[in-house]
C-alpha cells in the first residue's frame, strides 16, 4: 500500500519503505510595515515563497540530513497547510529518541512575496535557517513509520523596509522564537 500526498498540483506516492515524511505548516505569520506597526495577517500579499534546502534532526545523537529530491523547491508560506507535504529523500531511522531541536535550511536567493496584482517583490532572509523545538513524544519504535510536522506557530515575521524591500525572520523575543515540531505515527 502507498500513501498519496499533494504538493501543489502534483501527486506523489510515498512508498511503504519510506520511513519519514515532513509536513510544513505556517500559522500565525505576522508582518511589520515600514512604520513599525505589526499586522497579524498579510492583507497586501497573496503569497510568500521561500526555497527550502534541507531539514536536520538528531536521532540518538546522530544528525540526520533530509534533502529535497529536487533542487530549489519552494513553498508558499501563506497557502501551505498541514495536509500539504514536502517529500524528502529516504532516510532510515533506527529506533531511539529524537533530539528536541530541528533545523530547516533555506536558500537566501530567489525568495519573494507576491502582491494582489501578481507583482513579485524580493524577499531577503535574515538567516538561512529556521529553528524548531519538539513538542511531542520523542521515542521512535520499529517497524513503525513516522512523520514530522513543522509548524512555524507565530515564530515568523516579515518586515517591510522604507526602500520597498522585505525581510523574513524568526522573532528575536517573545513567546514564539522557534517553530514547533511534532512526531506522529503514520497509519
Amino acid at each position: 500500500m502507498a500513501y498519496a500526498c499533494k504538493v501543489y498540483e502534483q501527486q506523489h506516492l510515498i512508498q511503504p519503505d519510506v520511513d519519514l515524511m515532513i509536513d510544513i505548516q505556517s500559522t500565525g505569520l505576522e508582518s511589520k510595515d515600514n512604520n513599525g506597526v505589526t499586522h497579524q495577517a498579510f492583507l497586501d500579499f497573496d503569497s510568500i515563497f521561500v526555497h527550502i534546502n534541507s531539514f536536520q534532526l538528531a536521532v540518538n545523537d546522530d544528525t540526520l540530513y533530509y534533502t529535497l529530491p529536487i533542487e530549489n523547491h519552494k513553498i508558499d508560506l501563506l497557502s501551505f497547510v498541514s495536509k500539504d507535504t514536502v517529500l524528502w529523500k529516504e532516510v532510515f531511522i533506527h529506533r531511539g529518541r529524537l533530539d528536541s531541536k530541528g533545523v530547516l535550511e533555506v536558500t537566501n536567493e530567489g525568495n519573494y512575496v507576491v502582491d494582489h496584482q501578481g507583482d513579485r517583490h524580493p524577499l531577503q532572509l535574515r538567516q538561512p535557517f529556521f529553528n524548531f523545538e519538539l513538542f511531542s513524544k520523542m521515542k521512535i519504535e520499529e517497524p513503525l513509520k513516522y512523520g514530522i510536522k513543522l509548524d512555524f506557530m507565530h515564530s515568523l515575521q516579515v518586515v517591510e523596509h522604507d526602500d520597498g524591500t522585505y525581510t523574513l525572520s524568526q522573532k528575536d523575543k517573545g513567546g514564539y522564537q522557534n517553530g514547533m515540531m511534532f512526531l506522529y505515527q503514520l497509519q
